[in-house]
């Protein structure tokens, strides 16, 4: 009987560009920076930790000192929870790697109580500069009293840098310049407040030779974001050779974000919370560079009155009492002003003769002695002073102030019910005193668009067909020609939406497949109705990536619908529509947008749909020999892995029975070369999957006593079923 051995002679292995194993090992190390991402009170925090070399995957603990309260430190993560308690927190951690290795590193973590009197600078990171190009990044701060001035307490920039404006404006103020050379600046950053109080900051920065690639983009993405709002922010980077290939680092960007190859972060915001996380750029020259930025959402603003109903209502003569606004959300504490119609402050608070506003307790008061309508907006402004933001909301209002009627010939009616778009009004004006019959007519302002006054009965009818809040003067003439007048505001809201369902799609759904989705709602709507879906992926992998395969099956993350009036479906434009669902766990997130008759129905918050790709074990979808010859030939497994990760792969092989087969299983470690190749950029098009491609020769006989070989693929998610190939 003839005897043939099989031995696995080549272990390099191929998946695309999957480089050879064999490459030194690095040793364990630590690369989040102290002090880490701030926090806030009752907000959420997410912060990742970061280290490097050993043998992953990476465990990590507390081995000295506090972490704030409500903060956990997660063995597989980092840290999250909602913190409950301000001020910073000292503390050692400690990463031990597979192979039972560990480093540990001190650490801080700054937590701000809003509204405390002393500033917390909360920049956490200053980015690499290049030599001879411009150089900007913001310093922000919160807490304290606004506005900061800042300096360097020890230290020193690196040449050609400076602070442009040490007296900082809510519209000025950042580090910038253009480094003159190569090197390190290592220094203290102060931050003084209005009162004196400060706050140090230790930073360093490198700066790169010149021409090497630089992200330009700020360490916080500018502005303030509410929960519950869109979102859409384009990285940028300089240097290198363009185009550049983005990914994520470490970190997790918020709930509902997703990260574009091209640089592009958008999506829904839907958690309260400061989100820290870091960010690569490469170029195409595969040479990059990374930077650490955060995002900070905070809670809608919530605008409350007293009395509850719009518009408020006055007499000539008669003292405002128990008329408030309450403004709660953004960043405390929150700042009141008045102003007129065209958006100009009113001085000293001051409405109108005699009455004035009191921004300290947004209490009105005094006795008015003009009538009419005056149309006003409350502006409200957050506690944050952050470089090139000017945020504030605002609410319109009106107040209507009555003359004053002691007996006699008056209109009565004090007010007018509030009516709906598109639907059916009707509402009777009456007097007291005066001889019938009546004469009724606008003296002043205009009804919506499709509503009327009768002249006869005095009542205001129709369909009004536009949103908004209406202001006219009512004149009613009596027989004798005796007049009478009141100021009234009709107040028309946007016909409210039924609840809209996004359904079709399970919670848990399978990889590499595409379900149906639809959009119903609970019940007809009188106007047609269209609207956008939008969907955005949040990767949960080992080694993540925005699966560019997660799409609507007409193409894009974003889909036009419409609803006929009197319907409840929405049409896409398709028979069906579905959903591509990827090779890579995450969550993928649908929302939708509505507009009737050019006003936006959309409810708040939008109507949302959360699905889960989970993550799994690696799935192999063939195995074929390739390359086959008298003594060697090529085993390719094509597959995906939605984990982004496989740490080894199983060859057994099997041979005719005339045939002693000796070696005839093999096993490889694919750990290395698996990370190396899903944090390149080359994988990002391909989600998680993957062509591998395992050599073999044999060292005696050939390869016709082979009959089949069996594969299995393995990560931390488990083992593939065996897959058979015959020679």
């Amino acid at each position: 009987m003839n005897r043939r051995e099989l031995r696995s002679v080549l272990l390099g292995l191929l998946l695309l560009a999957w480089p050879a194993t064999g490459q030194q090992q690095i040793p364990l190390a630590i690369l989040s920076t102290s002090p880490l991402g701030f926090g806030v009170v009752g907000w959420k925090y997410s912060q990742i930790l970061d280290a490097t070399g050993g043998t992953p995957p990476y465990r990590w603990s507390l081995a000295s000192g506090s972490i704030p309260p409500g903060v956990t430190l997660n063995p597989s993560v980092g840290f999250e929870g909602t913190p409950t308690t301000g001020g910073t927190f000292n503390f050692t951690i400690r990463v031990t790697d597979n192979a039972a290795n560990s480093a540990t590193k001190a650490m801080s973590i700054d937590i701000i109580g809003l509204g405390g009197a002393w500033p917390v600078i909360t920049t956490n990171y200053l980015g690499e500069g290049v030599a001879g190009a411009s150089y900007s990044e913001n310093l922000d701060a919160l807490g304290g009293t606004p506005p900061y001035q800042w300096d360097i307490a020890g230290g020193a920039l690196p040449a050609g840098l400076r602070i442009s404006s040490p007296n900082v404006t809510p519209l000025t103020g950042a580090l910038s310049g253009t480094p003159a050379t190569i090197g390190f600046g290592s220094f203290i950053l102060r931050a003084t407040d209005a009162k004196g109080n400060t706050s140090l900051r230790q930073f360093s920065i490198t700066v790169q030779p010149a021409g090497s690639v630089r992200i330009q983009s700020p360490s916080r993405m500018g502005g303030i974001f509410e929960v519950n709002s869109s979102y859409s922010r384009q990285l940028a980077a300089v240097g290198g050779t363009p185009p550049y290939r983005w990914s994520m680092v470490a970190g997790a960007l918020p709930t509902g974000l997703t990260l574009s190859t091209d640089g592009t972060i958008a999506g829904l915001l839907s958690e309260v919370g400061a989100y820290h996380f870091r960010v690569r750029a490469v170029d195409a020259k595969n040479q990059g560079a990374v930077k650490d930025t955060s995002i900070v959402i905070t809670p809608r603003f919530s605008v409350k009155w007293t009395p509850s109903v719009l518009p408020i209502f006055g007499i000539v003569g008669v003292p405002f009492t128990d008329t408030k606004v309450e403004v709660t959300g953004g960043v405390p504490p929150i700042t009141l002003e008045i102003h007129d119609s065209l958006r100009r402050p009113a001085e000293n608070n001051v409405l109108l003769p005699d009455f004035r506003f009191d921004p300290s307790s947004g209490t009105f008061s005094g006795t008015p002695t003009v009538p009419g309508v005056f149309l006003c907006e409350l502006h409200y402004f957050q506690n944050v002073w952050w470089w090139n933001d000017f945020y504030f909301n605002y609410t319109r209002f009106s107040f209507v102030i009555h003359p004053h009627v002691s007996t006699g010939y008056f209109v009565s009616t004090e007010s007018l019910a509030y009516g709906t778009q598109n639907v059916v009004y009707s509402y009777p004006l009456a007097v007291s005193g005066g001889s019938a019959p009546y004469t009724w007519e606008l003296s002043s302002g205009s009804l919506p668009t499709g509503v009327t006054l009768d002249r006869a009965s005095g009542t205001i009818s129709g369909r009004p067909a536009v949103a908004g809040a209406y202001s006219f003067i009512v004149r009613a003439t009596d027989r004798t020609g005796a007049t009478a007048q009141r100021a009234f505001v009709l107040r028309v809201d946007a016909q409210s939406l039924p609840a809209a369902i996004i359904g079709g799609l399970p919670d848990t759904l399978t990889p590499s497949t595409q379900p149906k989705v639809d959009l119903t709602l609970g019940s007809p709507h009188t106007a047609a109705i269209t609207g956008t879906l939008g969907l955005s992926f949040l990767p949960d992998a080992a080694n993540n990536s925005n699966d560019p395969a997660v799409q609507f099956s007409t193409g894009g993350r974003s889909v036009s619908f419409t609803i006929p009036a009197g319907s409840t479906q929405a049409n896409f434009g398709t028979s069906e529509l579905r959903i591509q669902t990827g090779t890579v766990a995450g969550i993928i997130t649908l929302w939708a947008s509505m507009t009737a008759g050019g006003v936006d129905l959309t409810p708040d918050p939008e109507p949302v749909r959360v699905a889960r790709v989970p993550l799994l074990a690696p799935t192999i979808s063939s195995v074929a020999i390739r390359n086959k010859s008298t003594n060697s030939f090529d085993v390719e497994v094509i597959g995906y892995a939605t984990s982004r990760e496989v740490t080894q792969a199983s060859f057994s092989f099997s041979a005719r029975s005339d045939i002693n087969l000796q070696g005839g299983s093999a096993s490889v470690d694919l750990r290395n070369v698996s990370t190396t190749w899903y944090q390149g950029t080359s994988s990002a098009q391909f989600g998680s999957q993957f062509r591998y491609v395992q050599p073999f020769s044999l060292s005696q006989g050939d390869t016709s006593g082979l009959t089949s070989v069996s594969v299995t693929l393995t990560s931390a998610r488990g083992g593939t079923q065996p897959v058979s190939a015959n020679f």
